[in-house]
């Protein structure tokens, strides 16, 4: 986990812009049904890591990724 101080506003923009990238490069390999991008969508929207917090699309995300066979999702699943 990445910590910043309150009063670093541009460490704080950049750091916003990264988690941005971040997602748009985790929802290209989850188009090709790439299940450790789906269960990383699933923990960042559990989490509200980079998303609005949501979790019923955390669900979703971790159950695609246990179809494709993550292991780490499943145990997830197995909890809930």
């Amino acid at each position: 986990m990445v910590h910043t101080s309150s009063d670093n506003p541009k460490v704080q923009y950049n750091i916003g812009l990264m988690y941005l990238e971040a997602l748009k490069w985790i929802k290209i390999a989850d188009e090709l049904e790439n299940p450790d991008a789906q269960f990383m969508l699933g923990q960042m929207y559990s989490k509200g890591k980079g998303v609005k917090q949501d979790y019923v699309e955390a669900i979703k995300w971790s159950k695609h990724a246990v179809v494709q066979g993550h292991h780490e999702a499943g145990i997830v699943s197995d909890a809930n």
